[in-house]
């Protein structure tokens, strides 16, 4: 595979947007602003900046959840 350009996302790349609503570093409000473009709506899981660390399961859960919901992809 060629290395991604950096001049634009690709639109034929799935995109989805993971916060948490108790994130003081990145706020879910401001997550919702950056996915706006790509038409996408954030994905809020509960807890702070690092799901991967404090709620791993759930992270994982939601992350399968995302690749397995075809509506979502089209």
């Amino acid at each position: 595979p060629e290395p991604f350009p950096g001049d634009g996302w690709p639109g034929n790349v799935r995109s989805a947007f993971v916060c948490c609503d108790d994130d003081p570093v990145q706020l879910v409000a401001t997550a919702r602003a950056q996915a706006a473009p790509f038409g996408v709506e954030p994905l809020v899981l509960p807890g702070s900046h690092s799901p991967f660390l404090s709620r791993p399961a759930e992270l994982a859960d939601a992350l399968v959840a995302l690749l397995d919901d075809e509506a979502r992809w089209g």
